[in-house]
């Protein structure tokens, strides 16, 4: 091995030891690193298990919910439209959404993409609209709150803020201009070429789903319990993928 790799691996095995300190893992969630160089995966460790009701450990082809890297995938179906001549980036989002002309300022395709349309989260919007125990969880629902706005945080490509809902509304244009899913979109433009056999798309709660590492936290008691998201995460965060599938792709 070059003494290069050499020295990353040791420097890789220091900062694991660090991270994992502390913790019996032997009957506790846990997690995976790796280091990935241009030749696959060159180091990888990992400690506890997927889910605490199944005793097999992680593996490159555990899945995990990749959360908003999603959004990075995503973004990749919205510029192969764009290059397909389906999607124009310049375009006011409202041509493909009309439901959207309600703003006072038309945000850009571009715009969504670059986090700088000025759209309000509508996680927040959620909070603010509903009480907690009535909390809206599907898609349909966000959107619908989306639609009623009549005001933007600022005007459009002013600045940058992030906000899961440019993501939310760009699903919507794909679904819109494909007349098909964002699944089926994710699986012709980025998990069918990548190659990420493991890789799908769970718009709900991955509880329920087989093989999907879940996350879990602590009750009052300190003992472990399931950790679940219940909303629908849609392309602000549904893609599962494994370790495999991320090098792949």
């Amino acid at each position: 091995m070059h003494p290069r790799g050499v020295a990353t691996h040791a420097m890789s095995n220091d900062f694991a030891d660090e991270l994992f300190a502390g913790e019996n893992y032997a009957d506790a969630p846990g997690a995976m690193l790796a280091v990935v160089d241009r030749s696959g995966i060159s180091w990888q460790r990992s400690v506890g298990r997927p889910r605490l009701t199944d005793e097999r450990g992680f593996s490159g082809s555990t899945r995990f919910r990749l959360c908003s890297i999603s959004k990075s995938m995503g973004a990749q179906v919205v510029v192969a439209l764009a290059d397909a001549g389906k999607i124009d980036l310049k375009a006011a989002a409202c041509t493909y959404l009309p439901a959207l002309r309600g703003l006072p300022h038309q945000p850009t395709v571009m715009q969504l993409l670059a986090m700088q349309s000025g759209v309000r989260e509508f996680i927040s919007l959620a909070y603010y609209a509903t009480a907690h125990d009535a909390l809206p969880i599907k898609t349909t629902q966000f959107l619908e709150l989306l639609f009623a706005q009549r005001g933007l945080n600022f005007e459009p490509g002013a600045t940058t803020l992030y906000s899961n809902s440019n993501y939310l509304l760009l699903q919507a244009i794909v679904e819109q201009v494909t007349d098909s899913s964002i699944c089926d979109s994710l699986q012709k433009y980025v998990f069918g070429p990548a190659g990420m056999r493991d890789a799908a798309f769970v718009r709900g709660p991955v509880l329920q789903e087989p093989g999907i590492a879940c996350a879990y936290e602590r009750n009052q008691d300190s003992a472990w319990q399931p950790y679940e998201y219940l909303a629908e995460l849609d392309l602000c965060g549904g893609v599962v993928a494994s370790f495999d599938d991320v090098v792949a792709w």
